[in-house]
C-alpha cells in the first residue's frame, strides 16, 4: 500500500517530548502517529476518552469515598447493630 505525507502543527514543548517517549520506545514519530491512525481506522473512534471534566484531584478522591462510605454506614447502621446483637446470642 503507498503511503501519503501529513502536515500539522503541534506546540514545541509536546513535539519534544513525543520524540523523547518515542526514543525511549524504539519508534519514529512517524511510526507513532501511524500507530495511532491504524487504531483510529480500525476501530472507527478516537482510541481514548475525550472529556470535558476537570480531573479531580487524589484529596478530592478520598474525600468522596469516605463521605460514600460513611452515607453507606449511617443508612445501614440498624443492620450493623442487629448483626452484632445476633453475634452475641
Amino acid at each position: 500500500m503507498g503511503s501519503t505525507v501529513m502536515s500539522f502543527r503541534i506546540d514545541e514543548k509536546t513535539k519534544n517530548e513525543m520524540e523523547s517517549v518515542c526514543d525511549q520506545l524504539g519508534i519514529s514519530v512517524s511510526s507513532a502517529f501511524g500507530i495511532y491512525a491504524k487504531k483510529v481506522a480500525r476501530e472507527k473512534r478516537i482510541p481514548f476518552s475525550l472529556d470535558l471534566e476537570e480531573p479531580i484531584s487524589p484529596d478530592e478522591k478520598e474525600k468522596i469515598v469516605n463521605d460514600t462510605l460513611q452515607k453507606l454506614l449511617d443508612e445501614h447502621s440498624g443492620l450493623w447493630e442487629a448483626l452484632a446483637r445476633e453475634d452475641q446470642q
